[in-house]
C-alpha cells in the first residue's frame, strides 16, 4: 500500500507540472500568433513554446496528444549549432560546450585585472558558448527515448534550467527546475534545480509587483511550494534557512501567526534572531487591531 501510495504521489505531481508546462507553451504560442512575422520577439516565442510542447509531447498523459498536434504547427526550429541524431551526441556536444563557456568566463574575470583589453572578446566567446550549449541540450532533450539513462537526462533538465535563467527566459528556468526537483529529489542536481525554481518564481513574483499587478495564487503558492520542498526534501542543506524564511515571510504576509511560530522552531538557532523580529512586529500589530475592535467606538461601528 505504501508503494501504491508514493506512486500516486509522484504521478500526481508529475501530471501537474506537465499541464503547468502544457498551458504555458500554449500561451507563448497565442502570444507569437499575436506578434507580427519577422520580429524577433515572435522567433523567441516560437523557441520557447516549441520546447516546452516537446517535452509534454515526449510524457504519455492527459495533453501528450494536443502538444504533438501544436509542436507539429510549429514546425522545427531553424539552429545554427550541428544537427545530432543521437541524445549521447548532443548531449556531449552541449556539455563541451558549457564547459568551453565556463572557461572563457572565468578567464574575463583573470583579464580584468591583468590583460583587460581581452575582457570583451573573452566573454563574447562565453555568451556564444553558452547559446551554443543551450541549442545542443535542447537537441539532446527532444532526442531523449526510454532508452536514455534518467541521470544523463537530469542532468540535461538542470544545465538547461541554469543556462535559462542566465538568458532570461524564467518561465522556462522555473517549469523544468520545479519538475526536476520533485519528481527526481534523490538526483545529485534536485537541490541547486529546485533552487533555481525557487529563484525564478520568485522573480516572477517581482515581476507582477513592479508592473503593479498583483502576483497570482499560483505563483504565490509555488514560492511556497518550492521553499517547502528545499526546507524538507535538503534540510542541513545552505539553503533550507533561507527557504523557512520565506515560508514565515508568506506565513506573516497572510497573517498566519499560528505557523509563523511553528515554522521559527525549524530555524537554527544563530538564524533565529531576524526571523523573530518579524514575528514580534506581526503580533504587536496583531494585538492593536484586536484593541481597537473591542473599543466602544469600534462596537458601535460594528453594530
Amino acid at each position: 500500500r505504501g508503494g501504491l501510495s508514493g506512486s500516486e504521489s509522484d504521478e500526481r505531481s508529475r501530471t501537474e507540472w506537465l499541464a503547468v508546462a502544457y498551458r504555458m507553451a500554449d500561451t507563448l504560442s497565442t502570444l507569437a500568433d499575436k506578434t507580427p512575422a519577422g520580429d524577433s520577439q515572435r522567433s523567441k516565442y516560437e523557441s520557447e513554446a516549441r520546447l516546452l510542447f516537446r517535452d509534454v509531447a515526449a510524457t504519455p498523459g492527459e495533453f501528450q496528444q494536443e502538444a504533438r498536434l501544436k509542436l507539429a504547427r510549429l514546425g522545427r526550429a531553424g539552429s545554427d549549432a550541428e544537427s545530432f541524431r543521437q541524445f549521447d551526441a548532443a548531449f556531449a556536444a552541449g556539455k563541451q560546450a558549457l564547459e568551453l563557456g565556463s572557461s572563457a568566463r572565468m578567464a574575463a574575470r583573470l583579464a580584468a585585472e591583468n590583460n583587460p583589453a581581452a575582457v570583451e572578446e573573452l566573454q563574447q566567446q562565453a555568451d556564444e558558448n553558452s547559446q551554443l550549449a543551450q541549442q545542443r541540450l535542447e537537441q539532446a532533450l527532444a532526442l531523449a527515448n526510454r532508452e536514455t539513462p534518467p541521470g544523463e537526462l537530469n542532468e540535461v533538465r538542470y544545465y538547461l534550467s541554469v543556462l535559462y535563467w542566465q538568458a532570461g527566459r524564467v518561465h522556462e528556468a522555473a517549469v523544468l527546475g520545479g519538475f526536476l526537483a520533485r519528481r527526481y529529489p534523490d538526483s545529485p542536481h534536485a537541490e541547486r534545480a529546485a533552487q533555481v525554481a525557487l529563484a525564478a518564481v520568485e522573480r516572477l513574483v517581482l515581476d507582477a509587483q513592479r508592473d503593479e499587478a498583483t502576483p497570482s495564487a499560483f505563483l504565490r503558492s509555488e514560492v511556497a511550494s518550492i521553499a517547502e520542498l528545499i526546507a524538507t526534501t535538503w534540510p542541513e542543506s545552505s539553503q533550507a534557512g533561507a527557504a523557512v524564511n520565506l515560508l514565515i515571510n508568506v506565513a506573516l504576509a497572510e497573517n498566519r501567526i499560528d505557523q509563523a511560530e511553528e515554522l521559527l522552531e525549524r530555524l537554527p538557532e544563530a538564524a533565529r534572531p531576524a526571523a523573530q523580529l518579524s514575528l514580534g512586529g506581526a503580533l504587536w500589530r496583531q494585538a492593536i487591531e484586536q484593541a481597537g475592535q473591542s473599543t466602544p467606538e469600534a462596537a458601535a461601528a460594528a453594530s
